[in-house]
């Protein structure tokens, strides 16, 4: 298949396509792929068209967390999915699953809590259950994404055995259940952004977790296109709008992309 596509076609594959979406290709029978939040349900985008009229807002994560109820995180995910599915929605960019570690993090309520053990049993049978309705699970934001406040400008600070032990079980847990793609952060980690870091991407979450699927960007969240691309990112979003690929040439994306022997 990738044979068949020419070199300004799989450039397109490496950013989105108008802001939520992954480009598709008629004359290959690939349709264009919709990407839409989140984990405690369907988010409905009004500027879009063919939306759903509505969507269900489930309770939230940190609530699913508490009952300690491994089958209901299975059946909340994936009636979550069924409305995705409903909605013509082939990628749910969720669950997230960003350790509570900061009591102001505005978005704590959407994550599953503070415990790495509690928050990996959680999240595989929430990647079950979503993945079952033919839905992509999106397991974000990776890694040690704790706060909000200046989240774009944070650096995250953590030694290899917190790492482990704390911040990445809850991933695992999901890569193991078979979720089909990751969601790097804003934030630092350990000095340099997730996205464009080789430790995080390539050596921590496809080598040492296993990872084989699709690895995004949160939406304009990198900033050195060169290391972007050498880090083992997959997908940068939202692609098509994102001023920093304008400083690279065509055919520098395309050898900066062989050196991965993508192609």
């Amino acid at each position: 298949m990738l044979s068949k596509f020419s070199i300004d076609e799989k450039i397109q594959l490496l950013g989105g396509h108008r802001f939520f979406y992954i480009k598709g290709f008629d004359k290959l029978g690939i349709p264009e792929l919709y990407l839409s939040d989140a984990t405690q349900g369907v988010h409905i985008r009004k500027d879009l068209n063919n939306q759903l009229q509505k969507s269900t807002a489930f309770p939230c994560p940190s609530a699913l967390a508490a009952t300690w109820n491994i089958e209901l995180a299975n059946e909340y995910a994936k009636s979550v999915g069924e409305e995705c599915r409903a909605g013509g929605i082939a990628v749910l960019l969720g669950p997230g699953m960003n350790i509570y570690r900061i009591a102001q993090n505005g978005r704590n309520f959407e994550y599953f809590g503070e415990d790495p053990f509690l928050a990996a049993r959680m999240i595989e049978n929430y990647v079950s259950g979503l993945q079952s309705t033919g839905t992509m699970a999106t397991l974000k934001h990776f890694l040690c994404n704790n706060t909000e406040y200046y989240r774009r400008k944070s650096n995250s600070i953590v030694d290899e055995r917190a790492i482990h032990e704390i911040y990445t079980p809850a991933f695992k847990a999901g890569i193991n259940a078979g979720a089909m793609a990751v969601m790097t952060s804003y934030n630092q980690v350990n000095g340099e952004w997730s996205p464009q870091s080789k430790y995080v991407v390539t050596d921590l979450l496809k080598n040492d977790l296993g990872f084989k699927g699709l690895v995004m960007s949160d939406w304009w969240s990198t900033w050195d296109p060169a290391k972007t691309m050498l880090s083992g990112l997959d997908l940068e979003m939202p692609g098509e709008t994102a001023t920093e690929w304008k400083y690279l040439k065509r055919w520098e994306i395309f050898l900066l992309r062989m050196q991965r022997q993508i192609f």
